[in-house]
């Protein structure tokens, strides 16, 4: 018996049921990844606020040691501050030091302020919003081979080792040293070290974009101050 036209139009469709079945166990999934998702991160959180930060200045000596690893020279730090008021901690660094092969401070960050990102709990590496350097006082030197050393890093050689650090800073989102101060020796043109003072910098990197502004006061017979602004692009 012929199927009426209109029984055959409402007649079920097996592949589109099929279809809608599996939009909304792909839908119920996603939920519960986003769930997981939160969970962890209040998990993290919890930990964060509760179990790390309280004791974090008893850790002084394990982040020394991470520090100096990771940077290949000696690190000293003076406490470890930490303010829990808001969703991510700020995280302040006392009398900070580099130091050299002769345990020489060729860095001192006298205050360093962190402002904790969302990275920092995934990454489990410190990543920072913003990263405030306050009054570092900085070595820059050239030995009588014409090797350029700064911060106890030789910059001028093609393996030079200031990788770590330098990309390490170029991965935070915001970096500003204020009340800064350089001091450069030169071997080659032996006379008192060199004062430039007043340095002023501010760094903001992103996924394609870094943005670069120094501003800093050279010794008086040198000239007046100098600003230097750079843009640098990469793809993603």
């Amino acid at each position: 018996m012929p199927v009426p036209q209109e029984d055959a139009i409402a007649a079920p469709q097996p592949r589109r049921v099929a279809a809608v079945w599996w939009q909304i166990r792909a839908l119920k999934a996603l939920g519960l990844l986003l769930v997981a998702a939160w969970g962890l991160l209040i998990a993290a959180w919890i930990a964060l606020h509760a179990v790390i930060l309280p004791h974090i200045d008893r850790w002084r000596a394990p982040i020394e040691q991470y520090a100096s690893q990771f940077l290949g020279q000696p690190v000293r730090i003076g406490e470890i501050v930490v303010n829990t008021k808001g969703w991510l901690p700020t995280l302040e660094l006392r009398d900070v030091a580099l130091l050299d092969a002769q345990a020489r401070p060729v860095l001192q960050l006298p205050r360093v302020v962190g402002a904790l990102s969302v990275k920092s709990i995934f990454a489990m590496q410190p990543r920072f919003a913003q990263l405030l350097i306050d009054g570092a006082d900085l070595d820059v030197h050239r030995d009588v081979d014409g090797r350029v050393f700064v911060a106890g890093f030789e910059i001028t050689a093609a393996d030079a080792d200031h990788r770590p650090l330098s990309n390490w800073l170029f991965r935070q989102h915001e970096v500003v040293l204020r009340n800064g101060v350089v001091r450069w020796r030169d071997a080659l043109h032996p006379s008192e070290p060199q004062r430039f003072t007043d340095v002023q910098w501010v760094t903001r990197n992103s996924l394609r974009r870094h943005d670069l502004r120094i501003d800093v006061t050279p010794p008086e017979r040198w000239g007046d101050r100098v600003t230097l602004i750079g843009r640098f692009t990469q793809p993603l």
